[in-house]
């Protein structure tokens, strides 16, 4: 492996272990999932990195953090259709290589 590629390895070592800090670490759940959201979007390399937490019980999306919509971004997720509630109603994780190719057209 060339030195680039052992600095890209050690580099998502890192991030991984910045978010295990974090999960660990005796911080507000805002916080952690902001220090999360960050890290995880340096590791999969794409612009903009969301995470919404669903709450079964009340059916709602709650706390959440997003590195280009803010800590507010369990607001903006709708409840019926769009990318978050196919996660939830399918219990799999949704990537979308292309945005301006985005099949879930209920939040363009």
């Amino acid at each position: 492996m060339d030195g680039s590629g052992d600095r890209a390895l050690l580099d998502r070592g890192d991030a991984l272990f910045q978010i295990s800090l974090a999960i660990n670490a005796r911080l507000e759940l805002r916080e952690i999932l902001e220090k999360v959201v960050i890290q995880t979007r340096f590791l999969l390399g794409c612009e903009d990195a969301s995470i919404v937490l669903w709450d079964a019980r009340q059916g709602v999306f709650k706390s959440g953090a997003s590195t280009n919509i803010g800590p507010d971004v369990h607001r903006r997720v709708r409840r019926e259709r769009g990318a978050s509630r196919w996660v939830v109603d399918h219990r799999k994780p949704v990537i979308v290589p292309d945005a301006r190719q985005d099949p879930f057209t209920a939040n363009p």
